[in-house]
């Protein structure tokens, strides 16, 4: 009986010791790209897939562009293109003069008349707020 008890403590042991609740897998986190450049039609054609080009800033060249976050208000739309990265091994750097630019491309559809207004985020303030490169573009029947 205390053989089996023995070893029954030394299983449930080795079981703990031999388990880490540590995961030192890649730790997947997202970060908002600051919009530069826009390259905008002048018009939209109403039913029609549009591509707007955008050129966006990466902190460092292990950011990925995953694509964006769209947030439609009526014929508002605010655009925050999305990065995405391993927060194990990849670090920005706050240098201004190592930042990457990248272009990407946004296909929309005009599916309303009238105009739509695009913000695109440019980053925060100095008080935290995020600002925006705004543009109104009316649609075509």
């Amino acid at each position: 009986m205390k053989l089996k008890s023995l070893l029954l403590s030394l299983f449930v042991v080795l079981t703990i010791v031999s388990c880490s609740i540590e995961d030192d897998g890649p730790q997947i986190a997202y970060s908002a790209a600051k919009v530069v450049e826009v390259n905008m039609p002048d018009t939209l054609d109403f039913g029609t897939t549009h591509i707007v080009s955008l050129k966006i800033e990466k902190p460092a060249e292990c950011f990925v562009f995953s694509g964006f976050e769209v947030i439609p208000t009526l014929n508002e739309r605010t655009v925050t293109p999305v990065l995405v990265y391993n927060a194990n091994d990849c670090f920005a750097e706050n240098n201004p003069n190592n930042v990457i630019e990248e272009e990407v491309n946004l296909n929309f559809i005009a599916a309303s008349n009238g105009s739509y207004v695009f913000k695109f985020f440019n980053g925060l303030d100095a008080d935290g707020l995020p600002t925006y490169i705004e543009m109104t573009v009316p649609v075509r029947e």
